[in-house]
C-alpha cells in the first residue's frame, strides 16, 4: 500500500516541556539532504550515532535510510538537551532552510506514513496510541502484542484459511467445464472451523484481560463506622478521605490509583452499609457499593468485631481496630489491623498484592492476550459472525457462488480489520498464481 509523499516533515517527538532530552524526527524523501546542508557535514553511516555541534546545541543525530525506518522512508533523528527554546529553535530554523519542502508533522502523520508505506497494518497503527495511554505493565503487554502484529499474524491466517476456499470456489463457477479441480466441501468446512476456532480464541483472550488490564479495582466495603476510611488513607498512603468518629461520614464512593509493584490498582473507598439510619445520600452511595464490586478485582471486607458475617465469597476478610478492641484468639482467614496505628497495614498491602498476581495469572493469559478498542473487537466479532453463517452453508451444501460470496464477506472483514485492499483482486492474484489459469 505504499503512497509516495513528495514533501518531508518534521515534530518533535518527546513530551513538549522541560527535560533531560528531547527528541526530534524528521521524515521524506530530501531528509537526509536537509539535515547535512543544515549542519554542514556529511552523514554517510546508516543507524549511526554522529555528535554535532551547533550554535543552538550539541546534539546527536541519527539516521536511517529507506525503508529500514519508522515511517518506510528517509528518517533522521536529533536529541537535542529538552529545553523547548533548543527544540522549537532547531525546528523553526529547519523549516525555514531554503530549498527544501519541510513542513511542520500533522498530528499521528509518523505513523500513518508508516501506515500506507506497509510498514504498518491498521491494527498496528491504531494501537501506537492505545500503548502510549496504557495504564499498567500488563496492559502495556496485552497492546505491544498488537503492535508488534503477533494479532495481525493470526488474522493474516485466517485469511489464508479463507483464500484457499476462495480460490477454489471461483475456480468451481469460473472454470467448471475444465475440470481443473473439484470443490470440497469437507475440506472447506474444515478451514472454515479451523478460522473460526482461532477467532474464538482471540475473543476470549479479550473477555479475561479486559477486567484486569486498565487498573485492579480494589473496593473496601462493611459496615458503617468500622474504619473503612481510615483504612483506605493508611493503604493509599495519603488522608485522600474525611474521617471522623461519626457513622455515614462517605456518602459517595472515592477513588485513588496506585502504581505498587508493577501493578495498577485504583483503591476504592465506599459507604458504609447500615440496614436503617441512613438519609437519602447515604443510601445512594450505598446503591453504588453492588456496581462497584460487581466491577472488581477484589473486594476488602473491613469490620469491627468478629460478629460481623462477611457477604462476598473470595473477599479479603479484615478485624480493623485491634487497638481499641483485643481481638483474643485470632481466627484463620482474617487479617487483624489498627488502620488508626498503622499495625498489621503492612500484612494486609503484602496479602492484596500476592492475591492480585494471583489473580492476574489464573485469570488472564500473559503470553497470548490481546487488548484492542471497541471498534476492532466489534469487527473481530463480526467476522465471527459470517464464518459461522458460513460454515452453516457450507453443511448445507449450498451453492458454490453462495460460498463464494460468504467467503469474500469474511475477507473483506478481515482486511478492513488490518485495512488493507479489496478482496476480489486478491482472489484472482492468488488464482492465477496457484494454478497457472490462462497460461
Amino acid at each position: 500500500m505504499s503512497l509516495y509523499h513528495p514533501d518531508n516533515i518534521i515534530a518533535e517527538i518527546t513530551f513538549a516541556g522541560r527535560a533531560a532530552v528531547s527528541g526530534i524526527r524528521l521524515s521524506g524523501p530530501d531528509v537526509i539532504n536537509i539535515v547535512e546542508d543544515f549542519f554542514n557535514r556529511k552523514f554517510p553511516e546508516n543507524r549511526y550515532a554522529y555528535f554535532v555541534r551547533h550554535d543552538l546545541d550539541e546534539i546527536v543525530l541519527i539516521c536511517y535510510n529507506a525503508p529500514a525506518s519508522y515511517t518506510g522512508e528517509n528518517v533522521c533523528e536529533i536529541f537535542c538537551h529538552g529545553n523547548p527554546v533548543i527544540s522549537s529553535g532547531i525546528i523553526t530554523a529547519m523549516i525555514g532552510s531554503p530549498g527544501y519542502n519541510l513542513r511542520t508533522a500533522m498530528p499521528g502523520e509518523f505513523t500513518k506514513r508508516a501506515y500506507f508505506n506497509g510498514k504498518i497494518d491498521l491494527l498496528q497503527a491504531e494501537s501506537v496510541v492505545d500503548l502510549i495511554n496504557a495504564h499498567s505493565v500488563s496492559e502495556v503487554i496485552y497492546r505491544n502484542r498488537v503492535l508488534k502484529g503477533e494479532l495481525s499474524e493470526r488474522m493474516a491466517t485466517v485469511k489464508d484459511l479463507l483464500m484457499d476456499i476462495a480460490v477454489k470456489s471461483e475456480i468451481e463457477i469460473d472454470f467448471d467445464d475444465e475440470n481443473l479441480i473439484d470443490f470440497s466441501y469437507s475440506d472447506a468446512i474444515d478451514f472454515s472451523e479451523t478460522a473460526v476456532s482461532i477467532v474464538n480464541e482471540v475473543l476470549t483472550t479479550f473477555a479475561n484481560v479486559e477486567k484486569f488490564a486498565e487498573g485492579l479495582r480494589v473496593v473496601i466495603t462493611g459496615p458503617v463506622n468500622v474504619g473503612k476510611s481510615t483504612l483506605f488513607n493508611r493503604l493509599i498512603g495519603k488522608n485522600r478521605a474525611l474521617t471522623d468518629a461519626e457513622p455515614g461520614t462517605t456518602r459517595d464512593y472515592i477513588e485513588h490509583d496506585l502504581m505498587l509493584e508493577g501493578l495498577d490498582i485504583t483503591f476504592t473507598d465506599t459507604a458504609g452499609l447500615r440496614p436503617e439510619g441512613a438519609g437519602n445520600i447515604e443510601r445512594m452511595g450505598m446503591d453504588n457499593v453492588a456496581e462497584l464490586i460487581e466491577n472488581a478485582v477484589m473486594v476488602v471486607e473491613v469490620a469491627d468485631s468478629d460478629g460481623y458475617s462477611y457477604q462476598y465469597e473470595g473477599s479479603i476478610r479484615v478485624r480493623n481496630k485491634i487497638d481499641c478492641r483485643d481481638p483474643g484468639e485470632k481466627k484463620p482467614g482474617i487479617i487483624y489491623v489498627s488502620a488508626l496505628t498503622g499495625n498489621g497495614v503492612e500484612e494486609l498491602r503484602c496479602h492484596v498484592l500476592d492475591l492480585l498476581r494471583v489473580k492476574l495469572k489464573n485469570g488472564t493469559d500473559m503470553e497470548t492476550g490481546f487488548l484492542v478498542s471497541g471498534v476492532q473487537k466489534q469487527k473481530i466479532s463480526e467476522l465471527r459472525s459470517n464464518l459461522v453463517l458460513l460454515i452453516s452453508e457450507l453443511k448445507n451444501n449450498a451453492q458454490v457462488d453462495v460460498i463464494s460470496m460468504l467467503v469474500i464477506n469474511c475477507i473483506q472483514v478481515i482486511n478492513d480489520i488490518l485495512g488493507i485492499e479489496k478482496p476480489g483482486c486478491e482472489v484472482l492474484d492468488l488464482l492465477f498464481s496457484r494454478f497457472c489459469i490462462g497460461k
